[in-house]
């Protein structure tokens, strides 16, 4: 598996590819390959509440707030880019840092 890296989420959907080219040092032309499996991972500080983040893989920006899956934190998913489709992500939760790590996967 290799470290990609981590990206820091708001509240509103945001193309995780765009997020890792504009946060990830190293990455500004960082792009998903459709023939490779990326590993998910919400990373979000231990407290009282669960917190976690919207995935959505589409070609345009998800209408509704909760479309797509919910990953909440410290759970691990498994991304396959298709051709024409985003992976959309946003952070679930107002009052907490929520952040996506992703790697390939071999």
């Amino acid at each position: 598996m290799a470290y990609i890296g981590k990206v820091t989420l708001t509240s509103a959907w945001a193309k995780l590819e765009d997020l890792i080219k504009a946060q990830v040092d190293g990455q500004s032309a960082f792009a998903f390959d459709t023939s490779k499996k990326y590993g998910i991972e919400v990373d979000t500080p231990r407290g009282p509440y669960i917190f976690g983040a919207y995935l959505c893989n589409s070609a345009s920006e998800p209408a509704n707030a909760d479309d797509g899956e919910h990953l909440e934190q410290e759970n691990f998913g498994v991304y396959q880019p298709e051709s024409g489709a985003y992976l959309w992500v946003k952070a679930r939760g107002q009052q907490e840092t929520v952040k996506i790590s992703v790697s390939e996967q071999n």
